[in-house]
């Protein structure tokens, strides 16, 4: 649910359980979001973790794929990561030229990070890891799922590089 959300730390940060408001003589911070505690729970459970694998496996099949076009550097591969999200720079391209070829393809992608979709602005997560402006207009964002299939990665990977290679001749 939106709103909600979980912090995993160790036992040795020593944070109070509770800490804030002055409700009830200062004794707790506050009412608990119930609903919200319990929707959380339930979208917890559906988790299934052997998909994760899976899927992380499809994203390494596209990372490499992706890398086999020229001039192509996936954006955070020194660093850890999700394993369902590939970030892709494609030197001489601009990224939302690929997202509408690709679109066009019955491929959706995006450019820029999730919460910014449909942005034009270039991705601040990028600029903030050092990317020029010019890299992060050319970034594209491959999110990958639990029903993501090779086929659709193949797909994927049989329609890119000519798409990349018109962005790259047209670029204005």
């Amino acid at each position: 649910p939106q709103g909600i959300g979980a912090l995993a730390i160790s036992d040795d940060e020593g944070l109070p359980v509770l800490d804030g408001g002055h409700q009830e003589r200062g004794r707790r911070p506050g009412t608990e979001n119930a609903l919200g505690i319990i929707g959380f729970a339930a979208a917890a459970s559906a988790i299934d973790l052997a998909t994760w694998p899976v899927v992380a496996a499809l994203g390494e099949r596209l990372e490499r794929g992706l890398l086999a076009i020229d001039s192509v550097r996936i954006n955070g591969a020194d660093r850890p990561r999700i394993g369902g999200t590939v970030n892709a720079a494609f030197a001489r391209a601009l990224g939302e030229s690929i997202v509408v070829a690709l679109d066009l393809e019955g491929v959706s992608v995006s450019t820029g990070a999730a919460c910014t979709s449909g942005s034009v602005q270039p991705s601040a997560v990028l600029l903030g890891l050092g990317h020029s402006v010019e890299e992060a207009r050319s970034a594209v964002r491959f999110s990958l799922g639990r029903s993501t299939t090779q086929a659709e990665i193949d797909r994927v990977l049989s329609v890119v590089p000519a798409i990349v290679q018109r962005a790259r001749r047209h670029r204005v």
